[in-house]
């Protein structure tokens, strides 16, 4: 290939890329859309040193979403236990992590699933609170 069309191919590309993320302008960003099904942990559920918790969601919305956070945090300290991002255009999507307990204390533990509406920080939350026992 000639060094021209290797240019046009690759200016072609990012302007593909770029599409791709673009938002839909014909819904209004609205958080109180976004709809949460937090399978589990259960709340207040229990959980042993050395269990792993298994962290299932499924999340929809009328337009597209741009993806999630989920972060663990010891509730009593603020310590960020576990923190996992994923950037995901779609406008439902479904959450699988794990995370394995290793608290030496009991502890608890608060579940935060952040929804990414839009690129310019629109964003929902949802919590939920378990325990780590020794």
């Amino acid at each position: 290939m000639n060094t021209i069309t290797k240019h046009t191919l690759a200016s072609f590309m990012l302007a593909l890329m770029l599409a791709a993320c673009q938002k839909d302008r014909s819904i209004a960003p609205d958080p109180a859309q976004v709809i949460f099904d937090l399978r589990s942990p259960r709340s207040g559920q229990v959980f042993r040193s050395g269990d792993t918790v298994s962290i299932d969601a499924a999340l929809r919305y009328p337009g597209q979403l741009h993806g999630y956070s989920l972060q663990l945090v010891d509730s009593a300290t603020q310590m960020v236990l576990f923190d996992v991002a994923r950037h995901i255009h779609s406008d439902s999507f479904r959450i699988s992590e794990h995370w394995i307990s290793a608290a030496s204390d009991s502890i608890s533990v608060r579940l935060r699933i952040t929804a990414n509406i839009n690129h310019d920080g629109q964003q929902a939350q949802q919590t939920r609170s378990f325990s780590v026992i020794p």
